[in-house]
């Protein structure tokens, strides 16, 4: 089975305070791997080691090996001689639960962290927008409005406008959390079948608290309780059903 993450004894806290002790797994290249938990128990953190964010919060302490395959080869991802945390992000794109566009037009808020790229060319940068917007079904939504404030679309449009400024970077991996949680349904499915139409082209590593959810996109599943892993399952080993969603519900 082809990687796209080995952690190996992976120890985060804050303050003093573990959200994550010892944690070791491997997560598979393909598909969507889901990161299930009840509240507390160290999901976000688990997530956040993936592109070294935890970092950027005080009272940080982190121990333990992350390796991510990234250009083809497995890559410590806290080794100092292997990548910057900029580079890192850049590689390893994050979308949060609360939609977070920039202060700024439609267009600014994809072409600005291109512009960050050394040699940056704003023709190819225009033509990544393009390609992004319409992975994510926006492009016909707003191709006519790119210089209107992006606050002032809907909570569904400004999600996926996140999803598409990431994905306008050309991640080669891709970290969810909860992406769906502060969305109506509407919204919310329209995301899910989005992320479906991604998961052959990126490795994808997602929180969720839904279980149903988590069984629609996901095919590799984590559950962690007070920050250590409990269990962890393929899809290919649960039955159909409402009998997959009691075996999950029991694990939480």
């Amino acid at each position: 089975m082809a990687l796209c993450a080995e952690i190996k004894n992976l120890s985060v806290s804050f303050h003093g305070r573990k959200a994550v002790s010892q944690v070791s797994a491997e997560l598979p290249a393909e598909g969507i791997s889901v990161l299930l938990g009840r509240s507390g128990s160290g999901k976000t953190t688990f997530l956040r080691a993936l592109n070294r964010l935890n970092e950027t919060f005080q009272g940080y302490e982190g121990s333990g090996k992350v390796c991510l395959s990234l250009g083809g080869k497995m890559k410590d991802i806290y080794s100092a001689d292997q990548l910057t945390p900029t580079d890192l992000r850049r590689k390893v794109g994050m979308v949060f639960q609360i939609p977070n566009p920039l202060p700024m037009s439609i267009r600014r808020n994809i072409m600005l962290p291109l512009q960050l790229i050394p040699g940056f060319n704003r023709s190819k940068a225009e033509d990544r927008m393009e390609t992004a917007l319409k992975t994510t079904g926006l492009w016909e939504e707003v191709k006519d409005r790119l210089d209107t404030p992006a606050n002032r679309f809907s909570g569904g449009q400004q999600q996926r406008l996140c999803l598409a400024r990431t994905l306008a970077l050309e991640p080669e991996i891709l970290l969810l959390d909860e992406p769906t949680a502060s969305l109506d349904k509407k919204s919310s499915e329209l995301i899910e079948d989005y992320l479906i139409s991604l998961k052959n082209r990126y490795s994808m590593v997602m929180v969720s608290h839904n279980i149903r959810q988590a069984l629609k996109l996901g095919s590799f599943f984590i559950f962690l309780r007070e920050g250590k892993i409990v269990t962890a399952i393929s899809k290919k080993e649960l039955p159909e059903g409402k009998e997959a969603e009691k075996i999950m519900s029991d694990l939480l």
